[in-house]
């Protein structure tokens, strides 16, 4: 056993033996002296309970880079797996959201927020690569809104340098080639993790970035993003044991328009947490001929459920396109949160309420947490259904997402 291991479940026997001493404590100075020495002994043979304790956490899974400098786990991480199976919620954008707009979604059983920093980067692309103290205080502000309506905040920063777009990643953006640049992102972790530990479990999850799609073919493109997440984790470990990390799964994009979605690359991941506190986290848009129509060049006017591309589309074919993630789901016991999912704006009179009422069930069915895109969404904004002109004709997928909370 390392020497850095040895001192951690050491140091954790000592707890153990003070929190005994205080707790029973005798009347006797004598009685005293020798429960102190009994509980020495056993401490030196290794066989108190904490010791063991101590032993395990260091050792469990060890992760491909030094957990030297790692402290403790502490006792205290009081939101557990089980939790995440209920979690259901919608994306927000940081600069964007308010206050009473948190508030509604509460009064409607929301418990979720994925804060968004597309609009509010944590680092300014500015070629100065400094943190965004605005967007800190920012964070917290809203942070301290969701803690006060017992909500909870996965932290999406979305973008950082060397992505061209702020809302996705392309296999052609320099990040992918840039060490600087993932150094970038892996160190903006630490100081989100420095900052955030203390706001567990309000703050539940850190999304380490949004649709990763390195260069290559699936294999290659999941190989680099699996290192560089091992590596963001292992920052945000320094600091923080408790909130969960989100790794999503990696995209092999073929075009902007085309790729091997998120949900079908689940088996590619391959991340190691020293605290074990991983979510994998997919999006879903399928078929994007509905999900997507009228923007990029996609027509208008497909319905759902129906005929699209070929297949039918409907409840079942949904779940078929699951199946994948689910049986990976139960093979591997991942948890499962899904970042993104919605029809745009245009679908909402074209089955759009059915579509989400569909994929929002099996999601429930499959103890899946999920969050919607909402607020500040542009053309997948949820709030609102429109024509290809503009004008608004419903809100038919907003009720079926409320109905879904």
């Amino acid at each position: 056993m390392p020497r850095t291991h040895f001192k951690t479940a050491f140091s954790n026997c000592g707890r153990g033996i003070l929190q005994f001493s205080l707790e029973d404590r005798v009347s006797t100075f004598s009685t005293m002296k020798m429960a102190g020495l009994f509980l020495f002994a056993l401490a030196l043979l290794g066989i108190c309970q904490n010791c063991a304790q101590g032993f395990r956490r260091t050792t469990v899974n060890p992760a491909p880079y030094s957990l030297a400098a790692l402290a403790p786990i502490p006792q205290s991480c009081s939101f557990r797996d089980q939790d995440w199976m209920s979690m259901k919620g919608a994306d927000v954008n940081l600069d964007e959201v308010t206050q009473d707009f948190l508030r509604d979604l509460r009064s409607h059983r929301a418990t979720l927020i994925r804060l968004s920093f597309r609009h509010t980067p944590l680092i300014k692309k500015d070629g100065k690569n400094q943190i965004n103290n605005e967007a800190l205080q920012r964070l917290q502000e809203v942070v301290g809104w969701a803690k006060s309506l017992g909500m909870h905040v996965i932290i999406d920063p979305h973008t950082f340098p060397g992505f061209k777009r702020d809302t996705t990643t392309l296999p052609k953006d320099v990040f992918w080639t840039d060490k600087a640049d993932q150094d970038l992102m892996v160190s903006a972790w630490g100081v989100v993790a420095k900052l955030m530990s203390s706001q567990f479990p309000t703050v539940i999850g850190y999304d380490i970035l949004n649709e990763p799609s390195p260069p290559g073919t699936l294999a290659e493109a999941a190989a680099q993003w699996n290192a560089l997440a091992n590596r963001a984790i292992a920052e945000i470990r320094h600091y923080d044991h408790c909130t969960y990390a989100v790794v999503e799964s990696p995209r092999l994009r073929i075009s902007y328009k085309l790729s091997i979605p998120s949900i079908k690359t689940l088996s590619y991941l391959d991340v190691t947490d020293p605290s074990e506190r991983i979510v994998i986290s997919p999006h879903f848009y399928l078929p994007h001929e509905f999900a997507g129509q009228n923007i990029r060049g996609r027509p208008y006017g497909v319905k759902y459920p129906g005929t699209i591309a070929d297949l039918m589309w409907d409840k079942q074919q949904i779940q078929d396109q699951l199946e994948d993630a689910r049986d990976i789901q139960k093979a591997k016991h991942y948890l499962i949160f899904v970042g993104e999912f919605d029809t745009d704006v245009y679908a909402g009179d074209l089955g759009g309420d059915k579509y989400i009422e569909d994929v929002s069930s099996l999601f429930n069915q499959y103890g899946w947490s999920w969050c919607i895109e909402i607020y500040g969404a542009g053309p997948y904004d949820i709030r609102n259904d429109t024509d290809p002109a503009g004008n608004v004709t419903g809100q038919r997928r907003w009720k079926a997402f409320l109905r879904a909370l």
